[in-house]
């Protein structure tokens, strides 16, 4: 990902969420074209906490003001991978490893036998 960024970005504030993978964005980005995006002069990434919407524009808890002439709000991402199971192999935990693991043909979880992964 930071090979896609313009120089300079702030990877870590913008990139590292204190959420954990897939529960409020999704984490895909076929042919790169949201990075893409971030190299023209009219594209930006603002990472804070909104406070209140207005007519038009968005007030966020850091106290600046994001203009908008069109505003789309969402109910949020709710997403759970393996729905939150505790998964083990011979007595040892592989769920805090899930991150570190690859996954073969878009679905098989590396190390993990008889297990896949469909995402939708």
């Amino acid at each position: 990902m930071k090979k896609e960024l313009p120089d300079g970005f702030d990877v870590g504030k913008h990139f590292n969420p204190w959420y954990n993978p897939f529960e409020q964005r999704l984490c895909f980005c076929p042919g790169s074209d949201f990075f893409k995006a971030l190299y023209q002069p009219n594209a930006e990434i603002v990472t804070d906490t909104i406070e209140t919407v207005t007519e038009s524009s968005i007030q966020l808890k850091s106290g600046a003001t994001l203009e908008a002439n069109i505003i789309i709000t969402a109910t949020g991402l709710y997403f759970s991978l393996l729905s939150s199971m505790a998964i083990t192999i011979d007595g040892q935990s592989v769920t805090d490893s899930l991150g570190s693991r690859y996954i073969w043909n878009g679905s098989m979880l590396e190390g993990i036998p008889n297990t896949g992964l469909l995402t939708g």
